[in-house]
């Protein structure tokens, strides 16, 4: 849902913004040109995705990931300027970039290899139908919370604990490593 909460709902936050009418009424203009600066994010950061895999592991970029979108959609959830919408489509352009490709080498890391057309396609059914779903689920949201900035923000706070059990993983993982590392180090000195 976070993935396609910006195509499907922010042309509505951008519609109901005073500053989005620098165009005069067409805000559907305005809501595109974001909408390009987002693709644009995550095609840049595209480009490094390879560093940052080489570089972190797979629960860091998951919980960078979650962060991004949470700073991202928080910021929409209160944006009142179009320099705060600059800014949040730019996270959330920086979360699609990084999310895709980090779900799909990790399937192909953990796949036999006998399996991996299986778990590549069930990858593709999953986010079609997330794709479908997500436009049906995120209405009783809107309804819940009753305004669009206030799903938007709602949507952030559950990005930013999406990010907590990645976080964990990352911390758990890094401690374990040294654990042993430290013991290794003593069976060395015996």
């Amino acid at each position: 849902m976070l993935f396609f909460l910006m195509p499907i709902k922010f042309p509505y936050l951008i519609a109901h913004m005073d500053a989005a009418r620098i165009l005069g009424e067409k805000t559907a203009l305005t809501s595109g040109l974001f909408l390009g600066i987002m693709g644009c994010a995550a095609s840049v950061i595209g480009i490094f995705y390879g560093r940052l895999a080489w570089r972190f592991n797979v629960y860091t970029i998951l919980a960078t990931t979650f962060l991004f979108f949470g700073i991202g959609y928080c910021s929409l959830g209160l944006a009142s300027s179009l320099s705060v919408v600059l800014l949040a489509v730019i996270f959330i352009g920086l979360a699609n970039g990084i999310l895709m490709p980090t779900i799909l080498t990790w399937i192909a890391k953990i796949t036999p290899k006998q399996f991996l057309g299986r778990a590549s396609g069930g990858f593709s059914v999953s986010l079609n139908i997330g794709q479908f779903a997500s436009t049906l689920a995120i209405v009783p949201v809107v309804v819940l919370v009753s305004t669009i900035n206030s799903m938007f923000f709602t949507f952030g706070c559950v990005s930013f604990i999406l990010s907590l059990p990645y976080f964990y993983l990352f911390m758990k993982e890094k401690y374990i490593i040294q654990d042993v590392t430290s013991s290794d180090l003593k069976l060395d000195l015996l």
